[in-house]
């Protein structure tokens, strides 16, 4: 089972009660989709910003950042602050998904992104197979787990992400997945849209109520 924050049993009853179907979520939001998708923007970038939709939480058109692009890099901004989206990869040799989290400095080099840039969140999506979901990293999440910068200090130019599927077989690993799946929102499975979770979720940052 996947984490449920502060849920007892019949919130958990009711939140599947209330839970629509998602490949009919997605049809009926057809425009929405198309309108969140020019061309280029990873089509799980484009899933991942029409729960914004969902949430009512206006967010701006997506910006590419040519330097992740490999990696479906976009910002918007929502209100004052910014979400940055990021595609994860599969590696032959590891479990688990890389995705980068980097800027170009100004000297020409690479450095972490910076806690100082506005980021609200870093939102991860995760596919494998029939497995698809999004991890939703508030960034004190971010800073308190040294993958983005503080003043120039720490932070990552990368790092790995374990969904809830991955067999993880190390302690490190075991550990990186324990946290970070608390910020994980399933989107797979019996093709079911948990809207609470993803209110739990982006309630940290954006309240929707």
């Amino acid at each position: 089972m996947y984490p449920f924050v502060g849920h007892d049993i019949e919130a958990q009853n009711e939140t599947h009660r209330r839970r629509p179907d998602r490949a009919g979520w997605v049809r009926a939001h057809g425009e929405e989709l198309v309108r969140l998708s020019p061309a280029g923007v990873h089509p799980d970038v484009a899933e991942a910003r029409l729960l914004f939709e969902c949430l009512d939480l206006k967010i701006s058109a997506p910006v590419p950042e040519q330097e992740n692009a490999e990696y479906g890099a976009f910002v918007s901004r929502v209100g004052r602050g910014s979400v940055r989206f990021r595609v994860g990869k599969l590696t032959p040799a590891k479990v688990g998904l890389f995705v980068t989290v980097w800027r170009r400095a100004e000297d020409g080099s690479t450095e972490p992104l910076a806690a100082e840039d506005g980021i609200d969140l870093l939102v991860v999506t995760a596919r494998e197979g029939k497995c698809f979901g999004q991890f939703v990293f508030p960034k004190t999440v971010l800073v308190e787990h040294g993958i983005v910068s503080v003043e120039g200090r720490r932070g990552k130019r990368g790092f790995r992400v374990y969904p809830p599927w991955s067999a993880t077989g190390n302690r490190q690993a075991r550990r990186s997945q324990k946290w970070q799946c608390e910020y994980f929102l399933e989107l797979d499975g019996r093709e079911r849209v948990d809207v609470h979770r993803a209110q739990q979720l982006y309630d940290r940052v954006y309240p929707t109520s």
